[in-house]
């Protein structure tokens, strides 16, 4: 017996947004469009706000990074004063901004943006010059990452209150903290595993399903929300999938849209950030070699009551076995964006276009 799994995807007026068939994840692709800057490469979304603020970045033909933050359709160009080179790394719940940037001849440092104030963070005393990563903020301003030190190992770190406070992970070499929630969980990678906790011991995370044989096999554990959910990015034999790890269970996580044509035909989607909500941010390449960021919204949530919702009535779990013809029905709603059609899919093939605009009061007064 095969399990086949039905789909509602809606068009909307701005945006396209499109219903994982596994993963029941609405997939937004957000764009940055045309610039004035010399030949745009493609958007790169790196975190989202409690409140639905997603930060990104894109680089021009110069290989300049420009950073952003998006809100409610509109991009806010973010760029510390001076610099040439700015790309956000994470956004906390509460919408703190952390970064790396960089001046004109100058090496890489960490910065931080909050509501309108722009800090740069000096590096670790120990540390490369310019090998210092930030991946993860909270809202009381802790930032988890990791360095190159003097002696080209990795050190994870959290700096708070304008101290660096480096920690092993269970005596392992060269960690690295990659994401912090606002109780001061840690999430990130030592050797080739992902590891989460406050302190020693730490948890060492089971392994993706990754095929260890290939080149990139190195995962990565980029975001941490509130409940505990982990975002990141593994690599198999052939593509890049981003995950969602949470109760011991990873889940894939594809962009509809995503194929990387580079010799064989490979997938590539990397999930870079998660919120309170669990909706997810990241980017994917499609067939003609573009990057594109994405927002993925778990089906059936509202953020601050302006989200699509999209659910089927018919199938449903006591329909049992299904043959022939079988009638599809369900609702979509979106309170910010035009719903202009729907379509159905089956095992994630579109088969038709549903009849969209049926009165459905029950819906509204629920």
């Amino acid at each position: 017996m095969k399990i086949r799994t039905f789909a509602l995807l809606t068009a909307l007026t701005l945006v396209n947004r499109a219903t994982a068939d596994t993963n029941q994840y609405v997939f937004t692709t957000i764009d940055l469009g045309e610039t004035s800057d010399y030949s745009l490469t493609g958007t790169y979304l790196t975190g989202i706000s409690a409140s639905e603020q997603i930060v990104g970045y894109y680089s021009d033909g110069y290989s300049n990074r420009h950073a952003f933050v998006y809100a409610k359709g509109i991009f806010t160009r973010l760029q510390v004063p001076g610099s040439n080179f700015n790309e956000p790394l994470s956004i906390s719940p509460s919408g703190k901004i952390v970064g790396i940037c960089s001046m004109p001849g100058a090496n890489i440092h960490l910065f931080v943006y909050d509501h309108g104030t722009y800090t740069i963070i000096p590096d670790p005393p120990s540390a490369q010059p310019g090998q210092t990563h930030a991946s993860g903020i909270n809202d009381a301003g802790q930032i988890a990452g990791y360095f190159v030190d003097k002696n080209y190992r990795y050190q994870a770190f959290v700096f708070n209150g304008g101290i660096y406070s480096t920690f092993d992970v269970n005596g392992l070499p060269n960690p690295q903290a990659q994401g912090i929630n606002n109780s001061g969980q840690i999430t990130g990678l030592v050797g080739k595993h992902g590891f989460v906790g406050q302190n020693n011991p730490f948890t060492i995370l089971p392994d993706p399903p990754i095929q260890t044989s290939y080149s990139r096999a190195y995962p990565t554990f980029s975001g941490i929300n509130a409940s505990g959910q982990i975002v990141g990015t593994f690599w198999d034999s052939q593509s890049a999938h981003g995950f969602v790890y949470n109760d011991g269970i990873f889940t894939a996580i594809d962009a509809p849209d995503a194929l990387w044509v580079v010799g064989p035909q490979k997938h590539l989607t990397e999930v870079t950030g998660v919120n309170d909500s669990g909706q997810l941010v990241g980017f994917y390449i499609d067939a003609k070699d573009r990057y594109h960021g994405f927002l993925a919204t778990p089906v059936g949530t509202v953020v601050a009551g302006e989200r699509l919702q999209v659910y089927i009535d018919k199938p449903n779990v006591q329909s049992g076995l299904l043959s022939d013809l079988v009638t599809v029905s369900g609702w979509a709603i979106d309170n910010q964006e035009v719903i202009s059609s729907v379509r159905v899919a089956v095992d994630g093939i579109i088969q038709t276009n549903a009849t969209y605009g049926v009165s459905r009061p029950d819906v509204c007064t629920a």
